[in-house]
């Protein structure tokens, strides 16, 4: 298993080396004007910088027994976020060269989900980005007050959806105000989409769905979440401020770490990153979207207008080729 290094901080330039509290479930904070929260990394058979193989007992909770991997995040935004503009995706410093087959992979993930997009050569950079609040596998919110209590992180047993408080970030627009809809523009996550793909299921964007009267919501699972918020209209609804606690667990197991890198994708397609990986680090950032139109291969200097957060994984030896 290669030896990986794992960064988190508020930014993808003030990054801090967080190796050391891989799988011991001890979070790292972050703390700025736009964000406040903790970040818990768990990583399975995870081989750090000295050689030695940590475990997790995460992956032994109930629903987690097939994950390899887990970025669980606990915190607020310290300013209103539409729940339309808070992206969550990733990003490599350098154009990444696809090996053999991958065009097929991607075609099965845009027929699997329309919304999917990603630039390979944006400035140099390959990213993937989608709204936080339909691509997360498992999302919770708690609406801080004097009576509410935070839960617990990391929680105790696996996250499953909670949105039972969002109503209270909740405030549907009259349909004369709602602004176009951008179904066909909306960027999705490409490990989301993978997993979706491995699911063999395409989610039905039932526009009625959550709704069940002024100011409510009524979703009980990650689907009916994800469904729901597929529709911008529905996201613009939703704004998150200081006493949003938002509690995320984006954890797959498409990827695995021993003995190699390989990344599993469906109909048995299996790709061996070692071969094609060359030590770029890999990016999870969640950011607010730009409010500049985006071009195909160009545009601002990055494809957001600020980040809140940002976990870095990358390979601790240095033979390994960065070019």
């Amino acid at each position: 298993m290669p030896r990986l290094r794992v960064l988190a901080g508020p930014n993808p330039s003030n990054l801090e080396d967080i190796t050391d509290l891989v799988n011991t479930q001890k979070p790292y904070t972050i703390s700025t004007s736009d964000f406040h929260g903790q970040v818990v990394a768990n990583i399975k058979e995870f081989t750090g910088p000295d050689g030695v193989v940590r475990e997790s007992d995460y992956f032994a909770k109930d629903g987690r027994e097939d994950v390899t991997w887990s970025l669980q995040v606990q915190g607020a935004f310290q300013k209103p976020m539409s729940a339309n503009d808070v992206l969550f995706g990733n990003v490599f410093d350098r154009t990444y060269k696809l090996p053999k087959g991958s065009s097929t992979a991607l075609k099965l993930m845009k027929m699997l989900d329309p919304n999917i997009e990603y630039d390979m050569s944006y400035n140099g950079k390959f990213w993937a980005l989608s709204p936080l609040i339909s691509t997360m596998p498992h999302l919770a919110h708690t609406r801080l007050g004097s009576a509410t209590q935070e839960p617990p992180f990391p929680p105790a047993h696996a996250l499953t959806d909670n949105l039972d408080s969002i109503h209270a970030a909740h405030a549907p627009r009259p349909s004369s105000d709602s602004p176009p809809s951008e179904e066909s523009s909306q960027p999705v996550s490409s490990l989301s989409a993978i997993a979706g793909a491995l699911k063999s299921s395409v989610s039905t964007h039932d526009p009625d769905l959550g709704t069940n009267g002024p100011h409510s919501l009524d979703l009980h699972s990650a689907q009916e979440r994800r469904s729901y918020f597929y529709t911008a209209d529905h996201r613009r609804e939703v704004t998150f401020g200081p006493e949003d606690l938002l509690t995320l667990d984006f954890c797959y197991g498409y990827l695995s770490f021993s003995p190699g890198l390989v990344v599993h994708l469906p109909g048995g397609i299996t790709f061996d990153l070692m071969k094609h990986w060359h030590g770029q680090p890999v990016k999870f950032v969640c950011c607010e979207r730009s409010k500049v139109e985006l071009v195909e291969g160009k545009g601002p200097a990055d494809p957001w207008e600020k980040v809140f957060w940002c976990v870095q994984i990358e390979p601790a030896d240095k033979d390994v080729v960065t070019g």
